[in-house]
């Protein structure tokens, strides 16, 4: 390991939480590139990283790689330059069925009957074995640079939402818990991120090993799905580890101004509206409500006196948001022509293509041209907000140790 590779001592604990949107998640990686031409130092500049659904995706690569300094940043575009909807999924049907939609819809019906989802993601699996290199990320926190990496996943068993933290040793995880929510110490593994990434209704879930009570070593299985279903405090796991600073990448737009709400004649939604609309909620409504009440208790604390403030258990924790200027659905609906022939067959016989919106396409358009798309989109956004990212991660870089905070009661 470099010796640039690691913040150097005394830095403030800086997270980047990555959450999810399927394909639409290359927009990260345009992002954190432009963040690699533009800081101004060698070493790695994050010491947590916490990743969601597709966010875990991106969030293992970069660990697996981040002893190798602000290089590592870089990569993750050429990583998901790589990527096509073969390499992600396939859709198992038999080819005869492709013939009529009829056919089609009926055999996609008893497949989501017998495992619960749409397609097969045993792709993505061989993909991720071999794209990433997991003795590397096990060192990450072993050896350096990080001190913790988080991936998040649903319980469909349990009902819980949980954060799996591989920490660095002699970092004791803190005893957190919440109704439906909780961290959980464990090894990352490539179960964790395809448990994390199971898209619901699309991919199936996956059996993790969990203990069965807080504080048992009595494990018990339990059949995990995509991380961003009830993440309702996304935030809330690296703040409890230390992270006075966030960086939070988003794939999805921000809050839309009520002006721009577009009104409809329809007597009812299409089924591709609907299945957009729960797309989008699952992976977009919860990080920006987390991200409202973090402002309003840190504005809270800086109203108080200082007698005041060094009586609490917890302190300031600056959250920087970026989203995409412009929407995933947009640059999809110009890219809906490279959806695999036989999933588009498959969409439209399902009638979740009727509106061409793009929703649902921007969560499975792996091809070349919509990701090539994201990551421009990700680059020009970052270079835009360039002399922001610099100073708000410099800030970490330069600040003094202080004593840990902690999340409020209520995250």
């Amino acid at each position: 390991m470099s010796a640039s590779a690691r913040p150097p001592p005394g830095s403030a604990h800086c997270a980047l939480v990555l959450s999810g949107g399927g394909a639409r998640t290359a927009y990260q990686a345009g992002v954190l590139a432009a963040l690699a031409a533009v800081w101004p130092h060698g070493h790695f500049p994050f010491l947590s990283l916490f990743g969601t659904s597709a966010g875990a995706i991106n969030a293992a690569f970069l660990a697996s790689r981040a002893s190798r300094g602000v290089s590592s940043l870089a990569a993750l575009a050429r990583y998901w330059r790589r990527l096509t909807g073969d390499t992600i999924y396939r859709l198992p049907v038999p080819h005869w069925a492709t013939w009529h939609r009829w056919l089609l819809a009926w055999q996609l019906s008893q497949r989501v009957q017998r495992t619960g989802a749409l397609l097969d993601n045993t792709p993505l699996q061989h993909f991720l074995r071999q794209g990433i290199d997991w003795a590397d990320l096990a060192r990450a926190t072993r050896e350096g640079p990080l001190d913790a990496l988080g991936i998040t996943a649903s319980s469909y068993t349990g009902g819980e939402h949980w954060t799996f933290c591989q920490l660095r040793p002699g970092h004791a995880l803190p005893q957190w818990q919440r109704p439906g929510r909780r961290l959980h110490a464990s090894d990352i593994r490539l179960e964790h991120v395809m448990a994390s990434s199971a898209i619901p209704f699309l991919f199936p879930g996956v059996a993790l090993d969990v203990p069965m009570a807080p504080g048992s070593s009595e494990p018990c299985r339990e059949l995990f799905g995509d991380g961003a279903m009830r993440h309702t405090f996304p935030l809330s796991a690296p703040m409890h580890l230390g992270a006075r600073r966030i960086l939070v990448i988003s794939a999805n737009p921000g809050p839309q101004p009520d002006d721009d709400v577009a009104c409809s004649t329809e007597d009812h939604p299409s089924l591709a509206h609907i299945a957009g609309h729960v797309l989008n909620s699952v992976f977009h409504d919860t990080l920006h409500s987390n991200m409202d009440q973090i402002r309003r208790i840190n504005s809270l604390i800086g109203s108080l006196p200082p007698e005041a403030t060094r009586t609490l258990d917890h302190g300031i924790v600056d959250v920087m948001a970026i989203h995409p200027s412009r929407g995933p659905d947009e640059i999809a609906r110009e890219h809906m022509g490279q959806l695999p022939p036989g999933l588009r067959d498959a969409l439209d016989s399902l009638g979740m293509l009727a509106d061409s919106s793009g929703v649902l396409a921007s969560y499975l358009l792996f091809s070349p041209g919509f990701i090539a798309a994201l990551i421009r989109l990700g680059w020009d956004d970052g270079l835009a907000r360039r002399d922001e990212l610099v100073e708000f991660l410099s800030q970490a870089s330069s600040a003094p140790k202080a004593t840990r905070p902690c999340a409020p009661r209520w995250q």
